[in-house]
């Protein structure tokens, strides 16, 4: 029951689950959630549907919801008792101890949320103002990127295909592939009013427009001061600050699997398209095991936290 316990919404006891919750409790959850944005955008990965019917308004289609998934869970406690009453049964305590590292894991979490409530944050992306070839540009600082980049469409717009040198096309390999189209050997890169000789290596799908990677902040002996919030250019001194989240435009920011090869930053982008994938397998393979659909399968991870093995327990307990 924990699935809906985080939802915020009073389940009706097990004797009335043949009833629909009453409407007037539906409509306040539907408007609590409505009036979370966070909590919504939640409950739209672990249980779509559900989202889609409040986002529409759809009273008889959360009543409808909430009731089935009440009567699952009704179902499953009811197989959890029947389990408990033969505890020296192997399946019993494999249960028992599910269980025991479940509530071990919930309470992390909760200490988690209490004492450091960012890490459930998304966290900003470091990124500064340069300017090249008199163009203003947001170049995203990452130190587990091999090399600066740049992209093909910001090179045009900075009028620098005239500098690039083709003889270095290639293939750069890292998170996904991309075509390199070629590489300026040195350009004047202006930092906080310095301007610094750099190599730029050109991405043909590149979706940032500038990544300043390892090799450049070696070169000017670079320091990412996040006590600071800002980057020092160690030859010359010069500090510049880190933008903030509203600073950076939206086709900057790092929120999918899209990022450039060959650097940290996109391997720390594309996390969460890990996370998805993973998500997706354990859906696949609730579904191989018998007659059920999507939204089955994902509310039995939602209301078993995302394990996969205890979801697939959830769907087959038998029916009584």
């Amino acid at each position: 029951m924990q699935g809906a316990l985080r939802l915020g919404f009073p389940l009706p006891p097990h004797q009335n689950l043949t009833r629909y919750p009453p409407t007037t409790q539906v409509q306040q959850f539907i408007a609590q959630m409505q009036s979370d944005p966070y909590r919504l955008s939640g409950l739209q990965q672990d249980w779509p549907t559900l989202a889609e019917a409040i986002r529409a308004n759809d009273v008889p289609k959360v009543q409808e919801l909430l009731t089935e998934s009440a009567k699952r869970r009704a179902e499953a406690e009811t197989r959890r008792r029947r389990l408990l009453a033969n505890p020296d049964d192997p399946e019993t305590q494999r249960m028992i101890e599910e269980e025991i590292q479940l509530q071990n894991v919930e309470a992390l979490r909760q200490n988690a949320m209490e004492h450091m409530p960012e890490s459930f944050g998304s966290v900003v992306m470091l990124y500064v103002n340069v300017r090249v070839n008199g163009h203003d540009l947001k170049a995203f600082v990452d130190s587990g990127a091999q090399m600066t980049i740049m992209s093909q469409g910001c090179a045009e717009r900075c009028g620098m295909m005239r500098f690039v040198d083709r003889r270095f096309q290639g293939m750069a390999v890292g998170v996904g592939s991309q075509k390199i189209v070629g590489r300026v050997h040195m350009y004047a890169l202006e930092i906080a009013g310095d301007h610094l000789p750099t190599s730029f290596s050109i991405l043909e799908q590149q979706p940032m427009d500038m990544l300043l990677g390892l090799d450049m902040l070696r070169r000017h002996q670079c320091v990412i001061d996040l006590r600071e919030n800002r980057l020092i250019i160690g030859t010359t001194g010069s500090t510049t600050p880190f933008l903030s989240e509203a600073d950076i435009p939206k086709s900057e920011r790092l929120t999918g699997a899209e990022g450039g090869p060959e650097a940290g930053g996109a391997a720390i982008a594309s996390a969460d398209a890990g996370t998805d994938e993973a998500k997706e397998s354990a859906v696949q393979a609730l579904l191989s095991l018998g007659n059920f659909t999507r939204d089955q399968a994902l509310e039995a991870l939602v209301v078993c936290d995302g394990d996969q093995e205890r979801a697939a327990s959830y769907l087959l307990s038998p029916r009584e």
